[in-house]
């Protein structure tokens, strides 16, 4: 009887290994799948934080147009040439729009600003294209913020209208 008992152990030896290795092969599956759940997380928690950065850049950028609208139209607005980039920079004392490329805000972001005629249909209601009566007093604005995150490209905007609100 003792020889049976022998026999039947080594038999079931070899089968241990196997599960050893299988365990350990979906271990490090596991393992693996949480690294790579990681880094995906942390990637799109850097491009979520760029996306709220970006939208207080667009804000900025919106309230210095309007800083801009508020100081003088006719020597601020009116001149600037429709669909052209400029970029919005603080000297220390007041925006200016220049259309030299401004140095990257933060290190990272770039913001671009576009003015566009608007034109009115005969109920005065603004219209796109430019059929219609064009207004003077009304501009449209686009700001955009673009940025560069592990080499790819992403980029937010807002548009909106001025009017010359303070007839300067």
């Amino acid at each position: 009887m003792p020889r049976e008992l022998l026999k039947l152990n080594n038999k079931k030896g070899g089968f241990g290994i196997l599960e050893i290795v299988i365990v350990v092969a979906i271990i490090g599956i596991v393992v693996f799948g949480f690294g790579q759940v990681g880094q995906l997380a942390f990637r799109l928690s850097s491009v979520s934080s760029a996306k709220i950065e970006s939208a207080f850049i667009i804000q900025e950028g919106m309230e210095g147009v309007r800083f801009l609208r508020d100081r003088g139209w006719d020597q601020n607005i009116n001149l600037i040439s429709p669909d052209t980039d400029y970029y919005l920079t603080f000297s220390g004392t007041d925006y200016l729009l220049q259309t030299t490329t401004a140095p990257l805000i933060q290190g990272i972001f770039t913001r671009t600003i576009q003015f566009s005629d608007v034109y009115r249909d005969a109920q005065d209601t603004i219209i796109g294209g430019t059929s219609g009566t064009l207004d003077p007093s009304t501009k449209k604005v686009k700001v955009t913020v673009s940025w560069l995150d592990r080499a790819a490209p992403y980029s937010q905007s807002a548009e909106f209208y001025i009017t010359n609100l303070y007839q300067n």
